[in-house]
């Protein structure tokens, strides 16, 4: 087997909880990536910027994110409930905190970013995209049913979404433009 780099992104050590455990609570930004032929795009899930790597000539481009909302930071209490854990305790502040979600590429290559939000924000109805042109930069936002799961054309595709009862379902997407 060989094993070749094709992209880094520096990411900010984790908190560590008063036991001394780090912790990755649900503000603590992560990294994301997708592919698309030879392009790989990556975030480390807390800058207003992308880096886009080709695999081919191993060349390398950052796009700023103009239209990335930064999120307030979660009341302590909340993040307690979400982890289980008893209000009044004390949880770690991210040492980086999650501005996006989730990326993926379309098939025309425009790359689509999923901002972060609360779990409270997430069960309100449309899921707000930024999509961004990876070559030209121009950036548009917009909502959306259900983040792009997988593609079946340009304009169409899957996603889940959560339902008033708190199932989710599988929902086909078809964007007119």
């Amino acid at each position: 087997d060989t094993v070749a780099p094709v992209a880094s992104v520096d990411l900010a050590a984790l908190p560590v909880s008063q036991k001394g455990v780090a912790f990755g609570g649900p503000q603590q930004a992560t990294p994301h990536w997708d592919l698309l032929g030879g392009c790989v795009v990556v975030t480390d899930g807390s800058s207003d910027f992308l880096r886009v790597f080709s695999i081919e000539s191993g060349a390398t481009d950052s796009l700023y994110i103009h239209r990335l909302p930064v999120p307030d930071i979660v009341a302590n209490d909340e993040v307690a409930a979400l982890i289980g854990q008893p209000p009044g305790s004390k949880i770690p502040t991210p040492s980086a905190l999650a501005r996006i979600s989730r990326i993926t590429v379309s098939p025309d290559g425009w790359i689509w970013i999923e901002p972060w939000r609360s779990a409270a924000d997430r069960r309100l109805g449309p899921t707000p995209v930024i999509r961004v042109h990876p070559r030209s930069g121009v950036q548009s936002s917009d909502t959306v049913p259900a983040f792009p799961a997988a593609f079946l054309s340009a304009d169409e595709f899957l996603g889940v979404r959560s339902t008033d009862t708190g199932d989710h379902e599988l929902v086909r997407v078809r964007r007119r433009r």
